[in-house]
């Protein structure tokens, strides 16, 4: 059994996904090893031919599903996965040498939490840039209140593998949306589990953006945001009003950072973070309108 099965769902980007695995390729291996576990997501040419140089350089697994998006894939992960602990991180994403020996080491002191990395986004743009900013702040948010973590996201994520399946993995039913990584980490914290935030446990998101696919990305989280909600209402963990409370104080966390940019950069900033608060809210009424319920779990 190794320590870490770290599990990558992919859609279209075997470019992407191959500079991922060379990056874990020369990871420091945790105490017993770990396995990857790379899930095609339905792509039209399947990525697993492409994929053979790096059989002999990891313990490679490769699965294919019909496309269902991310959520299942990584549950279809889990569920063949052989590690103690899960790592979840995305095809997009460079992987630092030292991330699975920092996250075995917080496991050590935290065996049953769920534990999330510090993200950065691949500078060189806009979009990545607001994007960073907007990282930050929903982090400061949720994870720097002193009463505990409350949300990480999918692609720096890493859970005990039995608790887990006990929780039931990620909810299947936000395809083709988002927020599914929120929906889990408001269950995980319902079912009375702990979340770390572990920094050095960090990768870079290389993330390729344009306007259209930036205001797509945004659009898709306030599409998800309405499901998140309604399934937290229905359980009890929480209600709209609570998260509300960030919108109130984003300006004031968004006022030091965008002060530290050079005025060119601070006002592309600036409209960008307007265009995501606008395409998170027209995301979000556009479900509210249709009235679309997922089932219940």
């Amino acid at each position: 059994m190794p320590t870490f099965s770290v599990i990558i769902p992919t859609y279209g980007r075997p470019d992407q996904l191959q500079t991922c695995l060379d990056t874990l390729v020369d990871v420091e291996p945790p105490s017993e090893g770990f396995e990857v576990v790379v899930v095609d997501d339905g792509t039209p040419e399947p990525v697993e031919p492409q994929l053979k140089p790096w059989l002999d350089r990891l313990s490679l697994t490769v699965l294919r599903q019909e496309n269902s998006g991310p959520g299942p894939a990584r549950n279809l992960g889990l569920a063949s996965a052989r590690g103690r602990f899960i790592a979840f991180t995305d095809d997009d994403c460079l992987i630092d040498p030292g991330w699975l020996q920092a996250l075995e080491a917080a496991f050590i002191r935290h065996p049953d939490a769920m534990l999330g990395g510090r993200t950065v986004q691949q500078p060189g743009d806009p979009y990545s840039e607001a994007n960073q900013l907007i990282g930050d702040a929903v982090h400061r948010f949720y994870n720097e209140s002193g009463h505990g973590a409350r949300f990480f996201p999918s692609n720096n994520l890493a859970v005990p593998a039995e608790l887990l399946r006990d929780a039931g993995g990620f909810h299947p039913d936000f395809f083709p949306h988002a927020s599914e990584d929120r929906e889990l980490c408001d269950r995980w914290h319902h079912l009375g589990h702990d979340l770390v935030y572990v920094p050095e446990a960090h990768l870079i998101h290389a993330r390729q953006a344009t306007f259209r696919r930036f205001w797509r990305q945004h659009f898709t989280y306030g599409r998800g945001a309405h499901h998140y909600h309604h399934l937290r209402a229905h359980r009890g963990s929480g209600q709209l009003r609570n998260d509300a409370v960030f919108h109130r104080r984003l300006p004031t966390m968004l006022r030091q950072p965008l002060a530290q940019l050079p005025l060119k950069r601070r006002t592309q900033a600036l409209v960008l973070l307007g265009v995501w608060q606008v395409a998170n809210a027209a995301g979000y009424f556009k479900e509210r309108l249709t009235a679309w319920r997922p089932h219940e779990s």
